[in-house]
């Protein structure tokens, strides 16, 4: 049981705090006879169920050295009460984001060593299941949904993504052989986008443009977008952003990398362009911070 004795010795106040876990707490002060009976009467306690905090802020007009007491006990408190409520809940959720993004990490890295093995729909499917662990905002994506171009022609993204607020945004994939960088002299030897990554961002700037410039097309996508989400989220289709997938970069020199970044910038519709290796690299930082966790 909690306890707090008082005694004089001499010119001694002696005080001996014992908490629950029966560890003893001595403090000491050398007081004049006039003070005693104020001590008293403020101290002289036989036994209570005062915390380490309030003992502190009893006795520090008397014991200054107690007052270190009281910030070590709240943050114990903090602790003790973070470690009872939420940490076995957290480190159990750690435990199994860890193990998705590990596996797939593994998913990944096998199919790069198999990728011309892969039918392109079944390719972007996978690597579709992928990019939802790194996007959790998207609660809900489909491939089903055309729409009129401008050319006259029938556009369906390979993806769209619809956030937990209702907005839509575009995800292409395409396969790791894609051509991304080549460098031209015409250009004072700086690399440049080559036509297959050229087109794949303008393939994205027309999805764009075709869902936000014509009303028929936002109105079709949002009614098609109702009928496929299954809880209660109203579609809305107000500048989409883009998302694209494509190529490795995995022997990308340091110039290659910096004209690479500089490209990825360029565009204000496109809000992520990555390689294959960037989502390795991705998923291995977000392995290594769980881990660091954990």
């Amino acid at each position: 049981m909690e306890s707090i004795f008082f005694e004089k010795k001499g010119t001694k106040l002696i005080l001996r705090y014992t908490p629950d876990n029966g560890v003893d707490w001595l403090f000491e002060k050398i007081v004049e006879e006039k003070q005693e009976h104020h001590i008293k009467n403020t101290f002289f306690v036989k036994e209570c169920k005062y915390a380490n905090s309030r003992i502190g802020n009893i006795l520090k007009e008397w014991f200054p050295e107690a007052d270190m007491y009281e910030p070590i006990f709240n943050k114990y408190i903090v602790g003790k009460s973070t470690k009872k409520i939420g940490s076995n809940y957290s480190e159990a959720n750690m435990k199994i984001e860890l193990e998705q993004f590990s596996i797939a990490l593994r998913q990944l890295e096998k199919m790069l060593s198999e990728a011309q093995g892969f039918d392109e729909r079944v390719w972007q499917e996978k690597i579709h299941q992928i990019l939802q662990l790194l996007y959790p905002k998207y609660i809900f994506s489909t491939r089903e949904i055309e729409f009129k171009g401008i050319d006259g022609y029938d556009k369906r993204p390979d993806f769209l993504l619809v956030d937990h607020s209702g907005f839509v945004d575009i995800l292409e994939i395409k396969k790791p052989d894609a051509q991304i960088l080549t460098k031209q002299a015409s250009y004072r030897n700086n690399y440049v986008p080559v036509r297959e990554f050229a087109g794949a961002i303008q393939q994205i700037e027309k999805y764009i443009f075709c869902l936000t410039a014509r009303k028929e097309n936002r109105e079709y996508v949002i009614s098609k977008l109702k009928e496929k989400i299954p809880i209660d989220i109203t579609p809305e289709i107000v500048n989409p952003q883009g998302i694209l997938l494509l190529g490795r970069s995995n022997e990308f020199n340091l110039e290659q990398k910096r004209d690479f970044e500089l490209i990825k910038r360029q565009y204000k519709n496109i809000a992520d362009i990555m390689t294959y290796d960037d989502l390795i690299q991705r998923l291995k930082n977000i392995i290594t911070s769980f881990k660091m966790k954990l």
